[in-house]
């Protein structure tokens, strides 16, 4: 390693570095506050190294990561969300006492490291960098999907991910396996997608395995199947995490799989990236329809919107990256919105979450603040005008219609379609009358990030401009 890749590698170094003094530092002083803080300085350290490390781009890092514009622009959306996350959960766990323990070392060191994994993730551009990062990030999930364990569902919740998890790296592991017969490499440079004659099945098997790996860390149809149970069981800050870190570093990694790779240049790839697409806007959709519980619909809501996001990865083309780079942002920030939301309804109910839609009945009039945030996200995530969700779902169009995929784009029509019928479901309960006045409520730090959220999904609405040009910067 040489100092330049040292220099590379300090957004990463340095927040697992802030995990370490964390652990440390909670084993003699354990306050929940400064081990909060540690971790959320040494995220904010990794932000600044992002910053301090652009001129050195493009670099790859000991032939396993690429420092380009992409792994910037994802590095800073991870480290953004993670610590939103961050400062979600902390009135949370505070409240809420989990396990009797005031610090809640683990809950912070566990975040930061999946952190870590998640920016490994983003920018591997060799197969075993991308499993260490992969790995990583699961291993830590395992613990903070089950924080709760005392908690039947949080465990259950763990539990599910573990083991479904397990199977997914398994077939993952042996995908890469039958690459790496075809073409002698681990490193993405090296997989020849023109293969021809007797490795060609090696390659279309090993991609295949590759895209079934993937498509359960991104809960599309049909490897979605633990969303539902996971998302309701694990807390709700955990919940806001595994919906926007963990699937932007995923969905940074295919795009980076397909576009280094030129995959789309078989057209098997395209297509089952294309079916998978149209069955995940489908049956997410379809089946959010039917759900009383907030957290059970949202985890049907990421299942459709996991499926928008892989259209630009199906078709390709130019505007495939910036797609995919614009939808990401924009979900995250949504996610975050609306899972926080469910995290400050329930941080005062140890045991429960405030999860069934018949306790949101007429929340605008009690709380505006809280009520307007899950409003406004709810309304992005439906693509309606004005809203960050509007322009993502826009630029997704334009990649289809680049691509000339128009039996795709008509399902995503009919798909967005169906779910605007459950989003303004909510939104009527939000707003119904119930004759309550509103409550006063320190909603502190917790308020405060939503109230920033709430802003950049109709800031980012409304003048999208400054995220497109970002983008399109960011972009090979």
């Amino acid at each position: 390693m040489t100092s330049l890749d040292l220099l590379a590698l300090l957004p990463i170094i340095l927040p697992g570095l802030g995990a370490v003094v964390a652990l440390l530092v909670g084993s003699f002083v354990p306050r929940h506050g400064l081990i909060a803080a540690i971790t959320a300085g040494a995220m904010a350290a990794g932000v600044l190294a992002t910053f301090a490390v652009m001129p050195l781009v493009p670099h790859v890092i000991m032939g396993q990561l690429a420092l380009d514009g992409r792994a910037l622009f994802f590095w800073l959306l991870i480290l953004g969300a993670a610590l939103v996350v961050a400062g979600l959960a902390f009135p949370f766990l505070a409240q809420r006492r989990v396990r009797g323990e005031a610090h809640h070392r683990e809950f912070h060191v566990l975040l930061v490291l999946a952190t870590v994994g998640a920016m490994v993730l983003a920018a591997a551009s060799h197969f075993a960098a991308m499993f260490i990062g992969l790995e990583l990030l699961s291993l830590c999930l395992f613990g903070l999907l089950a924080y709760e364990a005392e908690h039947g569902r949080a465990l259950e919740a763990g539990m599910k991910y573990l083991v479904l998890s397990a199977a997914s790296s398994a077939l993952l592991l042996f995908g890469l396996a039958l690459l790496y017969t075809a073409g002698g490499s681990l490193s993405l440079h090296g997989l020849p997608m023109d293969t021809a004659g007797a490795q060609r099945p090696y390659v279309l098997g090993g991609m295949a395995l590759v895209l079934v790996g993937m498509g359960f860390k991104l809960s599309l149809v049909p490897f979605h199947m633990w969303a539902p149970d996971v998302y309701e069981g694990a807390p709700a800050p955990v919940t806001a995490f595994l919906a926007s870190v963990s699937k932007a570093a995923a969905a940074a990694w295919l795009l980076r799989l397909l576009e280094t790779t030129d995959a789309w240049s078989l057209t098997t790839v395209s297509l089952t990236v294309a079916v998978l697409a149209a069955a995940s806007m489908l049956v997410g959709n379809l089946l959010a329809l039917a759900q009383e519980n907030i957290k059970r619909l949202l985890a049907y809501s990421s299942v459709s919107h996991m499926g928008y996001l892989s259209v630009p990865l199906a078709a390709g083309g130019a505007l495939a990256g910036e797609a995919v780079m614009f939808y990401a942002a924009a979900y995250v920030i949504m996610s975050l919105a609306a899972f926080g939301v469910v995290g400050v309804l329930s941080r005062d109910t140890p045991g429960q979450e405030v999860v069934h839609l018949s306790a949101y009945r007429g929340l605008f009039w009690r709380r505006p603040l809280v009520a307007g945030t899950l409003a406004v996200a709810l309304v992005s995530l439906a693509g309606i005008p004005v809203t960050i969700g509007f322009v993502g779902k826009f630029y997704v169009f334009a990649a289809g219609v680049e691509a000339a995929l128009w039996w795709l784009l008509a399902v995503l029509v009919a798909s967005s379609a169906i779910g605007l019928y459950f989003y303004l479901r909510v939104l009527a309960v939000l707003f119904a009358s119930s004759g309550a006045v509103a409550e006063r409520h320190r909603d502190g730090l917790a308020g405060g990030l939503l109230a920033v959220l709430l802003a950049a999904i109709v800031l980012l609405g409304l003048l999208p401009g400054a995220l497109v040009e970002v983008v399109s910067a960011a972009a090979p």
